[in-house]
């Protein structure tokens, strides 16, 4: 085995990442000495192994809706592409709250379905109400408004102003 000199280190420093230039300045290397010298100095990335606790909790964040900030918090050292990348590797699916339309009853009741895991998809599906909810409609119609709030246990009423 032949030790490593500096000249040598600062080749590979200056070829890295074309290990076909780093081979011709260096023939007595072989492929794989090139490759581990350059992990040894730090001039790669290590791969991560992801355990089942880990798969698990980022199933469980990503089913809930987490935010990018909160993700990324609970994986330290990690960046947001690797962790949407084995997301999608696992085939999870992110939950996103639903956008307010500037109208309480609808931003309430697709609330409502996002809080018990209903997707706006389901909702409709379930309601019979076409895409009444997944569109971003901002006129309300009385009869999908009923229909969710029976199905989540609630009741719509009318307040009528005092004057006339």
């Amino acid at each position: 085995m032949v030790r490593w000199t500096g000249a040598e280190d600062d080749l590979l420093r200056c070829g890295y990442p074309d290990y076909k230039q780093m081979q011709a300045s260096l023939p007595h290397r072989s492929l794989n000495a090139l490759r581990y010298r350059c992990r040894c100095l730090g001039m790669t990335s290590s791969r991560h192994i992801w355990t089942n606790r880990e798969v698990r909790c980022l199933l469980e964040l990503f089913r809930r809706g987490v935010s990018d900030r909160d993700l990324l918090a609970s994986f330290p050292g990690m960046r947001l592409a690797q962790l949407k990348g084995k997301a999608r590797h696992v085939g999870a699916e992110r939950r996103y709250r639903p956008r307010p339309l500037d109208d309480p009853a609808l931003d309430a009741i697709r609330a409502r379905a996002f809080a018990a895991g209903v997707s706006l998809v389901d909702l409709d599906r379930r309601l019979k109400t076409g895409s009444y909810y997944q569109s971003c409609r901002r006129d309300v119609k009385l009869k999908p408004v009923a229909r969710a709030a029976a199905f989540f246990g609630g009741e719509v009423t009318i307040e009528w102003p005092e004057e006339i």
